[in-house]
């Protein structure tokens, strides 16, 4: 019985503790993701190297 009751305590305490919605992207990220998405089919389909690798972060390698 204890041992039953420390697991479901805990298992209380971690799922209170964890944020649900931490990490939800709010409309202005969700838009710049979709622009920059944009840029890169647009660059990639004119061939335009030089703009498509400068959307890419500093530290991006490309694969």
């Amino acid at each position: 019985m204890p041992r039953t009751f420390i697991i479901a305590l805990l298992s209380l305490v971690a799922t209170l503790t964890t944020p649900a919605f931490a990490d939800t992207p709010d409309d202005a990220k969700i838009a710049s993701i979709g622009h920059t998405l944009d840029s890169l089919h647009k660059a990639a389909s004119k061939a335009d190297g030089d703009t498509y690798f400068a959307l890419f972060a500093p530290d991006a390698v490309f694969i």
